[in-house]
């Protein structure tokens, strides 16, 4: 029992931290119906962004700051330069995105080299908890409230504040927002920064959870991530909340139960949490294709 509770609990964790990434691929994907295969590399600028300001201030704290100002600049860039004009061009999406990600995750290799980096242990968050087999770091738990607090927050912004009304509404007609004098560009551009913001504070804390930054990371995140929106339900920000719980508990339930299967192959093992993710994906969307939480959205033009 000690070991399930223990694995339960840094799953949960482990979802917390997934959840701020595809908190913001939701915002970006679900709502305003914007593909940006770029989301990955935000996660990744938002890690080294991190290990950057930290070994050079010593403040965990700013540092999170730094990286979470970091993936909002990255996506007021995205959104300025690149997206603006793309709303409505799917295909375009795609390929301009993925280009982008790419030039992203060589800027990070040309500047901090292709050697991982290791935060090591964090002296704010140095006491672990325990309770009979159970023990629990300071840093699962932040982790935890992290993903909690971001959850309520952005939930609250979206539905019951003006500024919520306004991007359900452009995205809905924004057409009509703007007849009513409201700069629609101003407020997209605003949730596009909000959503790469949070994929970079994801980074931040994925990279200290895992205790190692690598320049491979950001794409295994945005796999992880489209899966959680996926399996959550488009449009559904609540949904990405369940999808990462899921995701989260299988990633830490399957690897140490396949490791206790005999004679199973290690690659397999390896693999297991990956495969196990893709295969609720499939049976999910083969029972309800719009997701757990799932609406039909369609985004109006932009």
């Amino acid at each position: 029992m000690g070991i399930f509770l223990n694995l339960t609990i840094n799953g949960v964790s482990l979802a917390a931290i997934l959840f701020l990434v595809s908190a913001g691929l939701s915002l970006i994907f679900g709502l305003m119906g914007v593909l940006n295969f770029a989301h990955g590399s935000f996660v990744l600028w938002g890690a080294y962004s991190w290990y950057a300001a930290y070994i050079n201030t010593h403040s965990f704290w700013l540092a999170l700051l730094v990286a979470f100002l970091t993936g909002a600049v990255l996506g007021a860039l995205t959104e300025r330069i690149f997206m603006r004009n793309l709303y409505q061009r799917p295909l375009s999406q795609i390929l301009v995105t993925l280009g982008l990600g790419l030039v992203l995750q060589q800027l990070v290799v040309a500047i901090w080299g292709q050697i991982p980096e290791y935060p090591g242990q964090l002296p704010e968050f140095s006491r672990t908890f325990v309770a009979g087999d159970v023990s629990i770091t300071s840093f699962r738990i932040f982790g935890i409230g992290a993903g909690l607090v971001t959850l309520v927050v952005v939930w609250v912004l979206l539905r019951f504040t003006r500024i919520g009304l306004i991007v359900r509404a452009g995205v809905e007609n924004p057409t009509m927002v703007r007849a009513l004098g409201i700069n629609v560009s101003l407020v997209f551009l605003g949730v596009f920064a909000l959503g790469s913001a949070l994929a970079a504070l994801g980074g931040s804390l994925y990279g200290n959870w895992q205790f190692a930054i690598s320049t491979d990371m950001g794409q295994n995140v945005l796999l992880l991530a489209i899966i959680i929106v996926v399996l959550g339900g488009l449009g559904s920000y609540l949904g990405s909340a369940v999808g990462a719980l899921i995701i989260g508990l299988a990633q830490e339930y399957v690897p140490y139960y396949a490791s206790q299967v005999p004679h199973l192959d290690p690659s397999v093992q390896t693999s297991a949490a990956s495969l196990v993710s893709l295969a609720i994906l499939v049976v999910i969307l083969l029972v309800r294709p719009t997701g757990l939480m799932g609406i039909n959205v369609e985004p109006g033009e932009h």
